[in-house]
C-alpha cells in the first residue's frame, strides 16, 4: 500500500480502543506502513494493557466513553478516525451500558468529527447489527437489523451506534463502515470475541450445535487499512469463512487440552446451566445468544472480495497460528491440560 500523505506531511490519525485486540493489530499495521502520527485510547487510569512496543511510537491517552469534553480533545486536529473502542457482554445486566458506550460514545465522536473536519471516520462495526432469522438467508451488507428473540443487547447497541455514523455521513463526515464476523486472534483474553476462546480453553468441554462466520484479526486490520486510502460512503461485511462450533472447539480446544472430549451440549442443558448462574452469582446471559448459539449463521463477504489485491487467510491457518502462540505463551491466563 503506497502512503498516503497530505500535502508532504503524514495524516494524524484517532484510532479508539487502541489497547483492545483489533486496536493493537491496527497500530501495528499502521506502523509497519509508515503512519507515525497516531494517538489511541485505553480505558480508564490504567495503562498496563498498552504494549510495550508501541509506548514510545505512539500517543496514549485514557478515554472512557462516552465522555464528551474528552472526545472533544481527542478528535480535534485529527485527519482520520478509526472507532474501534466498544463494549461487548451478553449479560442482561449490561444492557444499558452497552447502549451508553456502544451508541451513545459513537454519537459524540461522530459529533466531534462532523466539528472538526475530520476527512474520514471508520466505524468498527459487527455481524451482530444485522437481523437474523431461523431458517434464514445468507446475511450481507444489505440485511437489516431484526427486532426478534434473536437480537441480542450487544446487537442493538451496535446498530444504534453504527445509525450515528450514518447519520453523520448525511450530515457530510466521510464514514466507512466494516462488520466483521467473529474475529479470531491471540489479544487481551478478557475482552470481546476472544472471551469465546477463553470458554473453549477453559470452560466445560461442551460445544453448542450452530455455526457463523469467523474471520483473522490481521485480515480485519489489513481491510480497514486499506480503506484508509479508499472513497469513503460504503458498508463492509469481513468474514474468512463459516465454522461450526464443532470445529471451532475440537480444533482448538482439542490441540490444547488433549484429555478435553468435547461433546455436543443440548441447547436445554446450556439455558439450564445459564439460568443457574443467574441465580448463583448474578450473571445472566442474553437469552438470545444461547439461541444464536445453535443457529446455523451463513455470512457473504463477496463485497469485500472486490477490494483490489485483498484476500482471506484460511481460516485453518488462523486456528493453527492461535495454537502456536497461546503454547508459547507465558502470559496467557489460560491453564491448559
Amino acid at each position: 500500500m503506497e502512503l498516503t500523505t497530505l500535502g508532504g506531511m503524514h495524516p494524524e490519525i484517532l484510532v479508539t480502543g487502541g489497547s483492545g485486540m483489533v486496536g493493537t493489530y491496527l497500530i501495528r499495521w499502521l506502523l509497519d506502513h509508515g503512519f507515525d502520527r497516531i494517538t489511541a485510547t485505553y480505558q480508564g487510569d490504567d495503562p498496563a494493557g498498552i504494549p510495550e512496543w508501541s509506548r514510545s511510537r505512539v500517543t496514549w491517552q485514557s478515554m472512557r466513553l462516552p465522555d464528551l469534553e474528552r472526545v472533544n480533545t481527542l478528535v480535534q486536529g485529527k485527519t482520520w478516525v478509526i472507532h474501534a473502542a466498544a463494549l461487548v457482554s451478553y449479560l442482561r445486566r449490561d444492557r444499558y451500558r452497552l447502549l451508553k458506550i456502544n451508541r451513545l460514545g459513537t454519537e459524540q465522536l461522530v459529533n466531534a468529527s462532523l466539528h472538526h473536519g475530520v476527512s474520514h471516520f471508520i466505524y468498527i462495526g459487527s455481524i451482530a447489527s444485522l437481523g437474523k432469522e431461523i431458517p434464514g438467508p445468507v446475511m450481507d451488507e444489505q440485511t437489516p437489523w431484526l427486532d426478534n428473540s434473536l437480537a441480542t443487547p450487544y446487537g442493538l447497541s451496535k446498530y444504534l451506534g453504527e445509525l450515528e455514523a450514518w447519520r453523520a455521513a448525511a450530515e457530510d463526515l466521510p464514514v466507512s463502515v466494516v462488520l466483521p464476523a467473529v474475529i479470531l486472534g491471540t489479544g487481551p483474553w478478557q475482552r470481546s470475541s476472544l472471551q469465546l476462546i477463553r470458554q473453549i480453553l477453559s470452560g466445560p468441554p461442551w460445544y453448542p450445535g450452530g455455526e457463523t462466520g469467523f474471520v483473522d484479526v490481521r485480515d480485519v486490520v489489513e481491510f480497514t487499512g486499506r480503506l484508509l486510502s479508499a472513497t469513503p460512503g460504503d458498508r463492509w461485511l469481513l468474514s474468512g469463512g463459516q465454522l461450526t462450533y464443532e470445529t471451532l472447539y475440537t480444533t482448538l480446544g482439542g490441540a490444547l487440552r488433549p484429555s478435553a472430549t468435547y461433546r455436543p451440549a443440548p441447547e436445554k442443558l446450556v439455558r439450564w446451566v445459564y439460568a443457574y448462574a443467574r441465580a448463583v452469582a448474578g450473571k445472566a446471559v442474553s437469552p438470545e445468544l444461547i439461541h444464536q448459539l445453535y443457529a446455523p449463521l451463513r455470512y457473504s463477504a463477496n463485497k469485500s472480495l472486490t477490494m483490489p489485491d485483498f484476500t482471506y487467510r484460511p481460516l485453518a491457518d488462523t486456528m493453527s497460528d492461535m495454537v502456536a502462540v497461546l503454547r508459547n505463551d507465558p502470559a496467557s491466563l489460560l491453564r491448559f491440560d
